[in-house]
C-alpha cells in the first residue's frame, strides 16, 4: 500500500472518527494491522472488537465497534474488510438505549450477540441502524463521472445474530409550506427503515432477531415564514432554502449534511459536512474569507480530513467529509451543497447532502437530500435527490422534483412527487403549497438491488407507517418491511422453529392499488441516487418487485395482508397463512407444506394486477380445513392459472361438515393437472370420504362421511 493510498484511506476512517469526536486509532505510515490491534484482535484478515458496555458512547460501546469496523474496512481494501463485533456474554438480556442514530456501516461486518441476546431501543426518536451507502469515491482521483459521491455504494455483506430492535424511529425531514414571501414551499422527505435501511449492494444476514414498535413517518409540510428547502430522509429544512439531508438540517444557504447542519448565517455559503457545520463568514458572490466547519478559503463545512476548499470548491468536492467546497460548489461525501454561484444554481448536495439555495434553481439533493430553494423572483427549485423532498420556486418560479418517497416542491407549476410522495398542489404563483413525504417500512425498508435473508427465528409486530398529510395512511405502506427496486427476501427457519410476522410486508408495484396508480409510468425524481442523472427518469413501477423465498424445515407464519407482488416460491417446511392476500398479489410456487389457518379465503393474485398463477409440484402439500359459523371449507382465488400436483389434506376436526354438502375448493381462470393422493372421484383424508370433481375452473369437494378403513393414499 503505497503511501498516498494510505492517506486517502485515513481521510475516510478520520471521517468516522469525526462523528463522535474520536481520534484516529492510529497515525499515517502505521503498519495497516496496528488498525486493528489498537483496539481489536486480528486472526487472519479478521478484526474482532468486544463490546463489554450498554452505554451509549465510549470505550468498549457499540457506537465505538461500528466505527473501529468501518475503519478497519477502509484498510483492508474497498471498504471489505472482514471485522467481527462481539456483545460480551455479561450483556446478555440488556438494552442499549440510544442518544442518537448510530453510525451508518459501511464495511462488511458480522455482529453477534450472546444466547441471551441483546436489545436496541431507539426511544422512538433515533433510527438504530443504517446499512451501505458509501459510494465507491477515492480522494485521491478527485470528482469524475465514474469516481463521484453520488455514485453506486460500495458493495458489503453484514450479518446480525441475536439482536432485538425496540422503539426504533425514522422520520421524514420537514418540508415547508412558505407563508406570505411569495416562495412555494419545499416537500417533505421520506420516512423509511427505523431499524434498519438496507441500501442498494448491501448483502444482509439476520439471524434470531425481533423488531417490536418500530416506527415512520413521511416529513411534513409545515406552515413557516422564509425558507423553501426540502426536507431530507431525515434532515429537515424548517425556516431554510437549503434542503435537508440525511441527518443535518437544512441551513439559510447550504444545503443539510449526513449529520452536520447547513450554514444558517447572514452570508455564509457552505453546507453542512459528515458530523460538521456549514458556518462560514463568506460573501455569496465573491467568497473571499475562510470558512470554520473544516474547509479551508471558500469551503463548506466538512468533517475530519476534508480538504480546503478552493475559490470555486473543488476542493470541498474532492474531499471525504467535506462539506460545500464554497459558493455554488457541490457537496462531498456526506456534505450539502454550497449556496448560490454566480451563474444562480446552488450546489448539489453530496452523499446524504441536501442541495443548496439559488437564485434561478436551487441546487438538486444527493442520496437522502431535500433540493435547494430558490430566493429569486421566478426562481425554480431543486430536485430532491432519494428520499429528499423538491424545493420551492420562488414568485411564480417551478417548484423541484421530489425524490422517491417524497413530496414535490411548491411553485407555480408544482414539483411532481417521487414514488409515493404526496403532490404539491397548484395554488399559483407566490404561494406555499408542498407535498408531504411518504413512510415506508416501519422496521426493515430494503432498496434493491440488495439481498435479505432471515434465519431461525423472527417476530415482527408493532410496526407503524404513516404519510406526513393529514390523512396518515394515504403516503404509507409496509409497516413491518417495504422494499424498493427489485430483489429477493428470503426466510429460512430451521427444524422446530416458527418465524412470525404480524407486520405486513410491502413493495413498489404492490402498492400501486393504495397509492391511486393505475397505469405504469416513471417518476423524473432526478436519478437513482441524486439528481446527478437529472432529467433522467427512475423506473419504479412495473419492473419494482420483490420476491419472497422459503427455505429451511421450518414454519413461516405470515398473519396478516401482504402487498409484495414478485410472488412466492415456496422449497420446504410450513408456510402457515393467517389472511386473505397473505402471500402477496403475485404467483404462488409450492413445494413445501401450505397451510390455511381455517377458515381462510386465499387469493393469489389481485384484479388488475400482476400475473398470478398457483403451482403445485409434486413434493407439495396443501392442507385446508372446515371451519367458521357455516362450516365452509377453506378456498383458494386464483387470478390464472391453478397448476396441480402433490398431495390434498382436509382436516374436519373444528366442525362437523354436512353430509353430501359440496364446497368450492379451487376457483381460477383455467386449472390443470390434478392432486396426486386424490386422483378422483373419491379419497380419504384425515378419517373422512370426499368426492373430489376437476372442472376446467374449478375444484370441488363432496362430504361423503366418515371412512370405516384408512386408505393407503391418505396422509395425516
Amino acid at each position: 500500500m503505497n503511501r498516498w493510498t494510505t492517506k486517502a484511506r485515513l481521510l475516510l476512517v478520520g471521517l468516522m472518527m469525526a462523528l463522535q469526536g474520536l481520534v484516529l486509532p492510529a497515525q499515517a505510515g502505521a503498519p495497516p494491522d496496528s488498525q486493528c490491534t489498537d483496539r481489536g484482535t486480528l486472526s487472519g484478515s479478521t478484526c474482532t472488537f468486544m463490546v463489554d458496555s450498554s452505554a451509549d458512547s465510549g470505550s468498549g460501546s457499540l457506537r465505538q465497534a461500528l466505527l473501529d469496523a468501518n475503519a478497519w474496512g477502509a484498510y483492508q481494501g474497498a471498504l471489505s474488510g472482514d471485522s467481527v463485533i462481539q456483545i460480551a456474554p455479561t450483556l446478555g438480556g440488556q438494552m442499549l438505549n440510544l442518544q442518537s442514530a448510530l453510525p451508518a456501516v459501511i464495511a462488511s461486518v458480522q455482529l453477534i450477540a450472546p444466547v441471551a441476546g441483546f436489545a436496541i431501543n431507539g426511544g422512538a426518536q433515533h433510527r438504530c441502524l443504517l446499512l451501505g451507502g458509501l459510494p465507491l469515491f477515492d480522494p485521491m482521483i478527485g470528482p469524475t463521472a465514474s469516481n463521484h459521491p453520488d455514485g453506486q455504494p460500495q458493495a458489503i455483506a453484514v450479518t446480525l445474530q441475536r439482536i432485538s430492535f425496540s422503539q426504533c424511529a425514522a422520520y421524514g425531514g420537514d418540508g415547508t409550506q412558505a407563508l406570505g414571501d411569495g416562495n412555494g414551499g419545499g416537500g417533505g422527505g421520506l420516512g423509511a427503515g427505523a431499524a434498519i435501511f438496507v441500501n442498494q449492494q448491501v448483502d444482509l444476514t439476520l439471524i434470531d432477531v425481533a423488531f417490536s414498535g418500530n416506527q415512520v413517518r413521511g416529513g411534513q409540510s409545515l406552515p413557516v415564514v422564509g425558507g423553501n428547502g426540502g426536507g431530507g430522509l431525515g434532515g429537515s429544512a424548517i425556516s431554510a432554502f437549503g434542503g435537508g439531508g440525511i441527518a443535518g438540517a437544512g441551513g439559510a444557504a447550504g444545503g443539510g449534511g449526513f449529520g452536520g447542519p447547513g450554514a444558517n448565517l447572514p452570508g455564509t455559503s457552505g453546507g453542512g459536512g459528515f458530523g460538521g457545520s456549514g458556518i462560514g463568514q463568506v460573501d455569496q458572490r465573491l467568497a473571499l474569507t475562510a470558512a470554520s466547519g473544516g474547509g479551508g478559503t471558500n469551503g463548506g463545512g466538512g468533517g475530519s480530513g476534508g480538504d480546503a476548499g478552493h475559490l470555486s470548491g473543488a476542493g470541498g468536492e474532492s474531499a471525504f467529509g467535506g462539506g460545500a467546497g464554497g459558493i455554488g460548489s457541490d457537496g462531498g461525501v456526506g456534505g450539502g451543497g454550497g449556496s448560490v454561484d454566480v451563474s444562480g444554481i446552488g450546489g448539489r448536495g453530496g452523499f446524504g447532502g441536501g442541495g443548496g439555495r439559488g437564485s434561478l434553481t436551487g441546487g438538486a439533493g444527493g442520496f437522502g437530500g431535500g433540493g435547494g430553494g430558490a430566493d429569486e423572483f421566478g426562481g425554480g427549485g431543486g430536485a430532491g435527490g432519494f428520499g429528499g423532498g423538491g424545493g420551492g420556486g420562488n414568485n411564480g418560479g417551478d417548484g423541484g422534483l421530489g425524490g422517491f418517497g417524497s413530496g414535490g416542491g411548491g411553485g407555480d407549476q408544482p414539483g411532481l412527487p417521487g414514488f409515493g410522495g404526496g403532490p404539491s398542489t397548484d395554488c399559483g404563483a407566490g404561494t406555499g403549497c408542498a407535498g408531504v413525504g411518504a413512510g415506508f417500512g416501519g422496521s426493515l425498508f430494503g432498496l434493491g438491488p440488495s439481498s435479505i435473508r432471515i434465519q431461525d427465528s423472527l417476530s415482527m409486530a408493532g410496526g407503524l407507517a404513516q404519510g406526513g398529510g393529514a390523512d396518515p395512511s394515504a403516503n404509507a405502506g409496509g409497516e413491518g418491511i417495504f422494499l424498493a427496486g427489485s430483489g429477493v427476501i428470503e426466510f429460512e427457519p430451521g427444524i422446530g422453529i416458527n418465524q412470525v410476522l404480524d407486520d405486513p410486508i410491502a413493495d413498489q408495484r404492490g402498492l400501486w392499488a393504495q397509492l391511486g396508480i393505475t397505469t405504469d409510468q416513471s417518476y423524473p425524481s432526478g436519478g437513482i441516487f441524486s439528481a446527478m442523472n437529472f432529467p433522467n427518469a427512475w423506473q419504479y413501477t412495473a419492473d419494482a418487485r420483490w420476491s419472497l423465498r422459503k427455505l429451511g424445515a421450518g414454519q413461516l407464519s405470515l398473519s396478516t395482508d401482504n402487498d409484495y407482488s414478485g410472488g412466492s416460491t415456496l422449497e420446504s417446511g410450513n408456510v402457515l397463512l393467517g389472511a386473505a392476500r397473505a402471500l402477496g398479489i403475485g404467483p404462488v410456487s409450492n413445494a413445501a407444506t401450505l397451510q390455511l389457518a381455517t377458515p381462510l379465503n386465499l387469493q393469489v393474485g389481485a384484479a388488475g394486477a400482476v400475473e398470478a398463477n398457483y403451482s403445485q409440484a409434486a413434493s407439495g402439500r396443501l392442507r385446508v380445513g372446515f371451519g367458521g359459523p357455516g362450516c365452509e371449507l377453506d378456498q383458494i382465488q386464483v387470478r390464472d392459472l391453478a397448476d396441480l400436483n402433490g398431495e390434498l389434506s382436509i382436516d374436519s376436526s373444528l366442525c362437523d361438515p354436512a353430509l353430501s354438502s359440496t364446497h368450492l375448493l379451487i376457483q381460477a381462470a383455467q386449472r390443470q393437472g390434478q392432486f396426486s393422493n386424490a386422483p378422483g372421484p373419491e379419497f380419504v383424508s384425515n378419517g373422512m370420504r370426499y368426492a373430489i370433481s376437476y372442472l376446467a375452473s374449478e375444484v370441488q369437494i363432496t362430504v361423503l362421511g366418515p371412512d370405516s378403513e384408512i386408505f393407503s393414499n391418505s396422509f395425516e
